[in-house]
């Protein structure tokens, strides 16, 4: 009858997990990455646990265990949904307890950007590299791959064509769809204009085996040391 606890109601976590993975309609590179999120969010908290015991609290639980994003957080929770949908389908458990898991909808932070005084007042910290690389962003408004990426011959006096990023510190063609020109301000062009390593060619910036720079670290240290200075 249905009050007593059935025998089969004490599967643990593990077992479901497996049975899921193993089902045909999940494709291989789905199954993969399932996989991998199991074993590293819900094996650890919940593998030998019986699954009629799993409470949406214990869920929660176990992802503040996981410094990640709230996107991240969702995602973990699919595979996890499938177990238990699959628990519920064998009549092992009546509601999933996933769906009582809330997770706040991700808000980006509002970007603060810098006014034109608290602006200078930074770019006055710097010099050499780190004052040409900021001025860059500042002017041109890009990203850091693509400031690292940069070599002399996309420059002209007036513009900047982008066809290579840094990316993970390795340099990247840029797709053709993607090249874009941007425009060089006057005070960037006076800059690039009386540059000493000008018609060295080849990359912009350069670390001190005169290589290209593949990261963008000693600039970061510039910065936070700039903004501790100016107290921002």
């Amino acid at each position: 009858s249905h009050g007593e606890q059935r025998y089969d109601s004490a599967i643990p976590f593990a077992n479901i997990a497996q049975a899921y993975l193993d089902q045909s309609d999940l494709k291989a590179s789905t199954g993969q990455t399932y996989k991998q999120i199991l074993n590293q969010y819900w094996m650890p908290a919940f593998g030998q646990k019986p699954i009629y015991t799993i409470r949406p609290s214990h869920i929660r639980e176990a992802l503040t265990q996981h410094d990640v994003s709230q996107k991240t957080k969702r995602n973990a929770l699919i595979p996890l949904r499938g177990v238990f949908d699959l628990a519920i389908e064998e009549e092992l458990i009546a509601s999933n307890p996933v769906n009582a898991v809330r997770l706040k909808k991700h808000q980006k932070p509002a970007i603060q950007r810098f006014t034109p005084s608290e602006k200078e007042s930074l770019l006055a910290k710097f010099e050499d590299d780190p004052l040409f690389y900021f001025t860059i962003a500042f002017e041109t408004g890009m990203r850091t791959g693509e400031i690292l990426g940069l070599k002399w011959e996309d420059i002209t006096k007036d513009t900047i064509t982008l066809t290579r990023a840094m990316v993970r510190r390795r340099i990247t063609d840029i797709k053709t769809s993607k090249v874009r020109s941007l425009f060089v301000s006057p005070r960037l062009s006076k800059m690039l204009q009386n540059h000493p390593r000008r018609f060295a060619g080849g990359y912009v910036f350069r670390n001190q085996h005169d290589n290209p720079c593949l990261d963008a670290d000693t600039f970061n240290t510039a910065w936070k040391a700039a903004l501790k200075q100016c107290r921002m």
